[in-house]
Parts: C-alpha cells; structure tokens; sequence
C-alpha cells in the first residue's frame, strides 16, 4: 500500500496488519541504560560480596586450618548491658585471653550465656601465630566453620546478599511497569485497526477532528496544538488506532511516541 506524504502518517502504518513496528530509539536507549545499570550495580554488589567473603572470611579460616596453633584461654569476666528495645532484656558478653606463642597474651570476647559461663572457665582457641587477633574459639578447625553460620563476618555478608536482591527487586518494581507499558503500546500499533479521521475546524489553540468507529459512530475531538502535531488546513487527515473488540481502546497515532512505524518488507 502506498504511503502518504502526511507527517502525521509515519512510514509503516499503512502496511498491512501486523506492522513492522519497534519501540523508538530514544525508548530502546532508556530501557537498555536503566538495565545496563542494574545489571552493573548487582555485579559489583555481588562481585564485591564474594571478594569479601573470600579474603576476610574463607581465607583466614583456610589459614587457621593449614597453620593455626592451639591455645587455652581463659575467661576473665563477664559484663552485661541492656538491650536497647529489649524489655528490659540483656546480654552477656565473656571476655578472655589466651598465652601466644610470641610471649604475651591475646584478648577476645564471645557471648555468653547467664549462668552458662562462669569466670575462670577454660577456652579452646585456634591462632595465627603471626597475626593472634586472627582465632576462632574450637578445638578444630572443622567445615562447620568454612560455612560459617555463627560467624559475624559471615552475618554481614548475607546480609549484604539480602539487600542486593531487594535492590534488584525494586529497580526491578521501577523498571517492570515502564517496560510492559511500551510492550503494551508496541502490540497495539502492530495489530490496531486503522481509521482515517479528518481535521474539521481550525481553532485558535488548535484544531477539531472527526471520525467514525464500529458501534461508537461519529466522534469529534479537540486537540492542542501543545501536545500534537501541527495542522495546516480542514480536511487533513488524521490516523487513529484502535482495537476491532473494543473501540473504546483507541489513539491517535502523533500519542503513540513510544513506537516507531518500520517500512513493510518487499
């Protein structure tokens, strides 16, 4: 079908259902900026987790397990404080220390339980001798503490894990609506019916235009110069879209911005 010189009938409209349609560039741009940049923030959140967790956590458990010295500490004392939005709650927090190899002794807390722990109790420890501040509390080294479930270097990385999926998430909520809204508009310029209406008044902010649609007959609207394509004389044509089941889902095509009318294939 030929094409029409209108500048309000793009190239591509009058082909026959379906059109070759796409979404605009400057559309296309938006959407491939707005994943290249979550995709980005979610590598590197992810990325930089794992690092973390492989040099401050795996690697110095892997370096207690190859070359660790055993020592016995012992308890000191035991200090409590209220737990703030607790109930009146409280925890309990031992302090130790425990002989290291070089001369000396290295201190370390843990918590504790009331009445679980006593002053003067002993304490198993795992050090590195060339670094003691670097100990776990055990007898052994054992795949229970690779993975880390009571380590609270391990606590903040699945909590950094955590927040990384709900950073997706809602980039995610805030990109999903968009993206469906110019999916939704790309179908119906591709398998929208096409009528023709006609500007039939000229008006000081704009013009008025007419045409007709199954079960709905004649319709006339106003538009504003400000938000559509200028006109330049009664009578020019004006493609509107809109769906056979129901007419009442209909546009004109100067609203469709979000799409872009591809030359029909030969």
């Amino acid at each position: 079908m030929p094409e029409s010189d209108n500048p309000q009938i793009p190239p591509g409209l009058l082909a026959p259902i379906p059109r070759r349609v796409r979404m605009s560039p400057d559309i296309r741009q938006v959407h491939i900026t707005f994943l290249s940049v979550l995709l980005g923030i979610e590598l590197l959140l992810f990325g930089g987790v794992w690092l973390l967790n492989r040099y401050y956590f795996v690697k110095p458990i892997a370096a207690l397990q190859s070359r660790g010295v055993k020592a016995e500490g012992k308890v000191t004392s035991i200090t409590s404080s209220r737990i703030r939005g607790g109930g009146g709650s409280y925890q309990y927090t031992a302090h130790f220390e425990f002989p290291i190899a070089s001369g000396g002794t290295q201190t370390g807390t843990f918590g504790a339980g009331p009445g679980h722990t006593q002053v003067g109790d002993a304490v198993p420890v795992i050090y590195l001798p060339d670094d003691p501040s670097q100990y776990i509390i055990a007898q052994e080294v054992t795949d229970e503490h690779f993975r880390g479930e009571d380590n609270e270097h391990h606590t903040g990385f699945q909590m950094a894990m955590i927040l990384g999926g709900g950073l997706a998430v809602l980039m995610s909520l805030i990109l999903l609506p968009s993206l469906w809204s110019d999916l939704r508009e790309v179908r119906f310029a591709r398998w929208a019916e096409l009528v023709m209406g006609e500007v039939v008044t000229l008006t000081d902010t704009g013009y008025i235009y007419a045409y007709e649609l199954p079960k709905l007959g004649r319709i006339e609207e106003n538009v504003e110069l400000g938000f559509f394509p200028k006109v330049t004389k009664v009578g020019q044509q004006i493609p509107i879209l809109y769906w056979r089941s129901n007419p009442r889902w209909r546009k004109p095509v100067s609203q469709l911005s979000n799409v872009e009318f591809l030359p029909p294939k030969h």
